[in-house]
């Protein structure tokens, strides 16, 4: 048990079954959400989007799909939009780095990252 310094009474320490089951998708949609908000021009509505996504706890987030509704419910495809580019171009680029790094040092590449890099090589020529 955990004492709350607010409270005289002990609080049992409880632990979301939902958030340790799926905690890799929990921090990306919690990520994800505040990023978006992060992208929004009008100040008015990015500071009461960042109000709600630095508020979202983990356990509050049951459901990474109603999450990543929810998020773009608040940024629309202005925030979803470009954070999602963002993080698939950097992505992308940061593969693409590591396979070359190892063609460089001689070392095995898996058959489908050769596959991606020589797609993505082709696609940055057009």
């Amino acid at each position: 048990m955990v004492t709350n310094p607010q409270q005289e009474k002990p609080v049992e320490k409880k632990q979301c079954e939902q958030c340790t089951k799926d905690l890799p998708p929990v921090l990306v949609t919690l990520a994800f959400a505040r990023s978006s908000c992060e992208t929004l021009k009008d100040p008015e509505k990015k500071g009461q989007c960042v109000d709600w996504a630095e508020n979202l706890k983990l356990e509050d987030v049951e459901d990474m799909h109603k999450a990543l509704m929810d998020t773009y419910r608040k940024t629309g495809r202005e925030g979803v939009g470009k954070v999602s580019a963002l993080f698939n171009n950097q992505l992308t680029s940061a593969m693409m780095e590591v396979i070359e790094e190892k063609m460089a040092k001689g070392e095995p590449v898996d058959d489908a990252d050769m596959k991606d890099y020589v797609k993505w090589k082709r696609e940055a020529r057009v």
